[in-house]
Order: structure tokens, then C-alpha cells, then sequence
């Protein structure tokens, strides 16, 4: 997996649910932050479409993207996040996330290590590309998953459908439509500022 194969699979997984930063300022900058010139990074800044007039701008999300040829730059790219969220304004920093790709036969990792990596939340959450796994596979396992994939996971989630249940029955107002509405959201890697304006904004209407 390269990077612009991930940048580009990004891209098209995304589309009618977060745009693209156009202005290139913020991203730019972000890149000479890198100490270690790491030679194959990237930077992608997203930001959830309103789904209506009413609806609050959410925050930027920032996507440190980058492909390691050994295991050393994994390092220098967590380091890099770190110099990258002190330079994010609140509440910004809590929207970064680090994604670790591979060059093909460069870089001998193992499930474990990748695991690891991902285990820890220093500076930010980390996505890392596993052994054998496409884009797709990889993405869907981020917060960007689409609606359906978090819709499933809560039939799984007993205590979530719970408090749904007794909700709807104390308060007509909570049908189904705005159960499915909250459940999509309280399983969403949304920060907390961020799911006060989701939620806000959809009771409203």
C-alpha cells in the first residue's frame, strides 16, 4: 500500500460526508514541522458536511499520513504528531490522527507490533496498516467507517440499545429515526464538542 493509494481511497470512502481543506497554509505548515524530513508524508484536513442550514461547522479533523520504510520512522513519525498537536488550537488537538502505512518489503512488522502501536493514544489515536490488509480494510476500521458500519456494531451493544429502549418509552419525541440518530453518534469517534453540535443541531429539527 502506498500513500497516495491511501490518500486517494480516503478520498473516495469519504465523499458526501466530509470535505477537503482547499487552502494548502495550515498543511504546509504542518509538513515543515516534521524535524526528521521523513520522506514520504502527507497531511489531509477534513471536516464533516453540514447536513443542513441550521446545522454548526464542525471541527477540522487533521490526518497525518505516512509510509515507513523501516522501523526507526515509526518514531519520527509519532514525534512529528506530537510537534503537530502542540501547534493545533483547542479544540482541534483532540481531532489528529496518525496513519502508519508501509512500503512493500521495507518494512518487516508484525500483527503484534502494529497492535501495540495502535494501543497506546499518546499525542493521538493511531491507525497502522496491518500485514496483508488493503486500504479499505484499513479505513474502515477508522472513525471515517460510513453510518451502516456503526449501525451494526450497535445491534451488538446491549446497553446502548438498553437506555435506547427506556428512553422511548418515557419520551414519545425519541422514535426510531432519532434513536438511530443518537446511536450513530455515541458510536462515533466524535469528540465530545463535537457531539454536542451533532445532537444539538439534529434535535433542532
Amino acid at each position: 500500500m502506498k500513500i497516495e493509494e491511501l490518500k486517494k481511497s480516503i478520498d473516495d470512502y469519504i465523499k458526501d460526508r466530509f470535505q477537503l481543506e482547499t487552502a494548502e497554509g495550515i498543511s504546509n505548515l504542518f509538513c515543515s514541522l516534521d524535524e526528521k524530513n521523513l520522506a514520504k508524508k502527507s497531511i489531509l484536513r477534513i471536516q464533516r458536511i453540514k447536513q443542513n442550514e441550521n446545522g454548526n461547522t464542525s471541527n477540522w479533523k487533521t490526518l497525518l499520513i505516512v509510509e515507513i520504510q523501516n522501523k526507526e520512522e515509526i518514531q519520527y513519525a509519532l514525534e512529528w504528531s506530537a510537534i503537530v498537536k502542540d501547534a493545533l488550537l483547542d479544540p482541534e488537538t483532540a481531532d489528529l490522527y496518525l496513519f502508519i502505512v508501509f512500503e512493500k518489503d521495507k518494512a518487516d512488522i508484525s500483527i503484534e507490533e502494529c497492535y501495540n502501536i495502535e494501543s497506546s493514544e499518546q499525542y493521538c489515536r493511531k491507525y497502522v496498516q496491518r500485514p496483508d490488509k488493503t486500504p479499505l480494510e484499513l479505513i474502515e476500521r477508522t472513525f471515517l467507517s460510513k453510518l451502516e458500519d456503526a449501525e451494526q456494531e450497535a445491534d451488538a451493544v446491549d446497553p446502548i440499545n438498553s437506555v435506547m429502549a427506556a428512553t422511548a418509552e418515557k419520551h414519545p419525541w425519541f422514535t426510531d429515526e432519532e434513536q438511530k440518530k443518537w446511536r450513530t453518534a455515541l458510536l462515533s469517534d466524535n469528540s465530545g464538542n463535537e457531539l454536542v453540535e451533532l445532537l444539538t443541531s439534529e434535535t433542532k429539527n
